[in-house]
């Protein structure tokens, strides 16, 4: 079912934290500051409210069919983003 592509994107984001919960949770010194994917994704452009909206899912085959065109790849990179000016160092 599509949906809107911002919400796949927060589904994903989401499905990350678990893991790195369970890396800390065993003791694994583990920060994640970055991550990249690709992803085949099916996509369809629709006017909802005035707006153009994208609708999308993650591609439920991975080889298209004759009756289907080829899937989007979405290329995406989230990566941690320091929100406070690094500390001064000393000369």
């Amino acid at each position: 079912m599509l949906r809107e592509l911002s919400e796949v994107l927060l589904d994903l984001h989401g499905a990350i934290e678990p893991f790195a919960a369970q890396a800390r949770a065993a003791g694994l010194p583990i920060t994640l500051s970055g991550l990249e994917l690709t992803l085949p994704l099916d996509m369809q452009p629709v006017f909802r409210d005035g707006r153009c909206v994208l609708l999308a899912d993650v591609a439920r085959s991975r080889h298209p069919h004759d009756w289907t065109a080829q899937p989007a790849a979405l290329q995406l990179a989230w990566v941690q983003v320091p929100t406070a000016p690094p500390p001064e160092s000393a000369p």
